[in-house]
């Protein structure tokens, strides 16, 4: 019973408009994002299929106004720039939400490299996305840092 319901949410998933994430020119699949829906305000709804943890020398910020993950399945670590260029670790279990700002440096770790599913959803675009780097604290804009890597950014 279990497996159908499994399978059966697959498909309705694979019927929805999504897009694969790549993270380097190898081709390693990062994300997949599905669209559920587009809400009034600029509002979207996604559901995220974590399938590789973030580079490990850098944390990512998010173009959003906002943010809220609900974890559905699998969780991971997060890695938060905070106050004073603290860092601190957190991890995030199924039916915790993560709540984001658009200046959120943060990075993902999967859990025994397992997928996590999370309900995602997004305020209005206020800015594009940034890597900052762990070492230096240095932030590169997003096609650069695509390009950087060998990934040809849409």
């Amino acid at each position: 019973m279990i497996r159908a319901l499994k399978a059966a949410a697959r498909a309705a998933l694979e019927a929805l408009p999504h897009r694969e994430i790549v993270r380097d020119e190898g081709g390693d699949l990062y994300l997949t994002r599905y669209l559920v829906a587009s809400l009034p305000g600029d509002v979207y709804v996604y559901v995220h299929c974590f399938h590789a943890s973030d580079a490990d020398d850098e944390q990512h910020d998010h173009p959003w106004a906002w943010a809220g993950s609900l974890i559905l399945a699998g969780g991971y670590l997060e890695e938060r720039l905070g106050a004073f260029g603290y860092t601190w670790r957190r991890r995030w279990r199924p039916g915790m939400v993560n709540l984001l700002k658009g200046d959120t440096f943060h990075r993902v770790e999967l859990v025994d490299g397992r997928p996590a599913w999370t309900l995602f959803v997004t305020g209005p675009r206020v800015k594009s996305w940034g890597f900052r780097d762990l070492k230096t604290g240095a932030v590169t804009p997003w096609k650069v840092r695509l390009a950087q890597r060998g990934v040809m950014p849409s």
